[in-house]
């Protein structure tokens, strides 16, 4: 609620154009985003690598937790509920921060380019990790380990695929474009989520996880098709700014 109050303060208020324009034009310019998105080049190989480039980092993400909870019969780690919340939400999301910093940091530096593969290999060995896990059962030393590896890891990815995402835009068009890829992105997420539990309790967590690791490939391999060529012409392109609202 303060965040709220300090917003309708502090930020700048746009004019409203959609009340200042009739409904046949508003239409016109909802279809011509959706034309305009979809006329990019290589359209079909982005919007087959923001689907299932993740697919193998969301089934991992979807049963790390169970896993790690887990009895040891079961084949989990049986970390207790303390140990979990510290985890998950101190340690790693500390290595997450310091990962998506780095992330930035880099790809400002040296381009999207240069670290498309780096990151989406280190992101993507994590899975390989966990089946380790699975295949060990070792302390909770390990998991402590292997969980700040992986968000660490995660922070470097998604700074290059958010990257990349931007990248996907028209300037006359970023709301609505980032707003339909950004759509495709949860799909790739929330899918196979949706099968992750039916898929660990007829494979068990060592299966599961291989499975996972073994996925990420197909995502991996659209990179060599996406267009990463063009970055000093797509940042010499004109960006709207807040003069642009006046």
């Amino acid at each position: 609620m303060l965040i709220y109050l300090f917003q309708r303060w502090y930020l700048p208020y746009p004019r409203n154009y959609a009340l200042e324009s009739d409904a046949p034009q508003q239409t016109t310019s909802f279809l011509e985003a959706f034309k305009t998105y979809f006329q990019q080049d290589k359209i079909g190989w982005i919007v087959t690598y923001v689907l299932i480039f993740r697919l193998g980092d969301a089934l991992t993400f979807k049963m790390a937790p169970p896993f790690l909870m887990d009895k040891v019969e079961k084949g989990g780690l049986a970390v207790s509920t303390s140990d979990m919340g510290l985890l998950s939400g101190t340690i790693g999301v500390i290595f997450l921060l310091i990962g998506g910093l780095l992330g930035g940091y880099l790809i400002a530096k040296q381009g999207l380019k240069k670290w498309m593969w780096p990151t989406a290999i280190l992101q993507n060995s994590t899975n390989v990790l966990y089946w380790l896990l699975a295949i060990n059962q070792p302390g909770i030393e390990w998991a402590y380990a292997v969980n700040s590896i992986e968000q660490f890891t995660y922070g470097l990815g998604v700074a290059a695929y958010t990257v990349f995402l931007m990248r996907t835009v028209r300037p006359e068009y970023e709301a609505s474009h980032y707003a339909i890829t950004t759509a495709f992105m949860a799909a790739g997420v929330l899918i196979p989520g949706v099968f992750s539990g039916y898929l660990q309790a007829n494979l068990g967590y060592q299966n599961y996880f291989l499975m996972s690791a073994l996925a990420v490939i197909p995502g991996m391999l659209t990179i060599f098709f996406l267009p990463l060529e063009d970055e000093k012409k797509l940042a010499s392109m004109p960006r709207p700014g807040l003069d642009d609202f006046d």
